[in-house]
């Protein structure tokens, strides 16, 4: 086996990224399809609604 059996998956490694830019003062929201999951992490939305 190459890697552990819960590897980081990219959802994770988004999540994380985006609160490193947000504890920067930035404002983040990602756009995308799974704002449930990533919604616990960071301000998601669907990315068709945001304008």
């Amino acid at each position: 086996m190459t890697a552990e059996p819960n590897p980081l998956d990219g959802d994770m490694i988004l999540a994380t990224l985006a609160i490193l830019v947000a504890n920067e003062g930035n404002e983040v929201i990602i756009a995308t399809t799974n704002v449930g999951y990533l919604s616990q992490f960071i301000a998601a939305r669907q990315w068709r609604l945001i304008e």
